[in-house]
């Protein structure tokens, strides 16, 4: 397996150098219709691919001829004014084996090794927003790490109590009332909790997740970029297709809380998945001042993986391995998070249908 398969693996101009020096071009380099460089696949896989699957450059110790992107991979690295911040991506399938063995609270460790290499720069010049964001994810990461969360019920309701404490920030942001904002943060999302509410199983309408799935997330070419994916989507028609409207949210909770109840340790994967992903997404709103996008794709990310957990559990005789939860894990970020048309589909969608 690799996890590149499937992807555009974008080439920087200082490794393109390298690539084409002495040359006057590459076989293996085309130029999209947006002017960005790739790597020309072959076979839908990197022709710098050895029989094995592995990296001939890594192999022969000749990284400069690798894109930043694939030496610094699966690391994301963020520059904000002086600081990089840098993860695991978890569409990588080892580091979801060690975040699934490790479902905690994400932290910040200092990294006094040099100088941290990074990928993208939030191009912003504004302390005083860039400390708003750092002070409101610290606030938020706190909430969730907060008290008994004892189901997927619990989940939900922190969800919606972030929501009503992060919205009244967003609007005085959109009129640009920074200040009155940041005193918001006074408050906590405790204030907005409320347990004795029912609520849905997801965040979002069970009807808006299933159009999602069809209309922006399944393509027709999944069955080789995204298999995983793809014989889960074919599992979900198969299992939720028949379902009348009226009855799917009742339906949905009934599947999420039997397999739940069988394997409680999901609770706390979703809840660290939740805190994983609000976590390095919530600060990219330092680019555009759009606080709640962040927040909002956070919460559909968990909700999908929930979703496609119970697919898998319900589609395999009431089993969900260790090796199944990678594969969905890594498979659900390749598709959702690290696709910018997916995830611009689903805040047009969550604009239009949701807010």
């Amino acid at each position: 397996m690799s996890c590149c398969k499937g992807w555009h693996i974008a080439i920087d101009d200082e490794t393109l150098k390298v690539h084409m020096t002495g040359k006057k071009r590459s076989l293996f380099i085309k130029t999209l219709p947006g002017g960005q460089k790739v790597i020309r696949k072959c076979f839908n896989n990197c022709p710098y691919h050895t029989s094995s699957g592995l990296c001939k450059f890594q192999l022969q110790d000749k990284e400069e001829y690798m894109p930043k992107i694939c030496r610094i991979y699966p690391r994301r690295s963020l520059k904000f004014n002086t600081s990089v911040e840098a993860c695991m991506e978890l569409s990588c399938m080892e580091a979801a084996r060690i975040f699934l063995s490790h479902p905690d609270r994400p932290k910040l460790i200092p990294y006094t090794d040099g100088t941290l290499p990074y990928l993208w720069e939030v191009d912003n010049d504004d302390p005083e927003f860039l400390n708003f964001l750092e002070q409101s994810r610290d606030i938020l990461m706190d909430f969730i790490w907060t008290g008994d969360v004892s189901s997927v019920d619990d989940i939900t309701a922190k969800m919606h109590a972030i929501y009503r404490y992060v919205f009244p920030m967003h609007k005085l942001l959109m009129e640009d009332k920074q200040a009155e904002a940041t005193k918001l943060l006074k408050e906590t999302p405790d204030k907005y909790a409320d347990s004795d509410k029912a609520l849905p199983v997801f965040f979002f309408p069970v009807t808006m997740l299933n159009d999602l799935i069809f209309n922006e997330i399944y393509y027709p070419g999944m069955i080789v970029k995204n298999p995983v994916l793809f014989k889960l989507i074919r599992s979900y028609r198969r299992l939720f297709g028949k379902i009348w409207e009226r009855d799917a949210e009742d339906h949905f909770k009934k599947a999420l809380l039997d397999m739940v109840s069988e394997r409680p340790h999901l609770i706390r994967k979703y809840r660290a998945y939740l805190s994983y992903s609000l976590f390095i997404t919530f600060k990219e709103a330092y680019e555009d001042y759009y606080l709640i996008g962040p927040m909002l794709l956070s919460f559909i990310y968990t909700s999908f993986l929930m979703l496609f957990d119970m697919v898998s559990f319900h589609s395999n005789n009431r089993k969900l391995t260790e090796e199944d939860e990678i594969f969905i894990l890594s498979s659900v970020e390749k598709a959702l998070r690290h696709s910018v048309d997916v995830s611009d589909s689903f805040l047009k969608k969550i604009r239009k249908e949701f807010l």
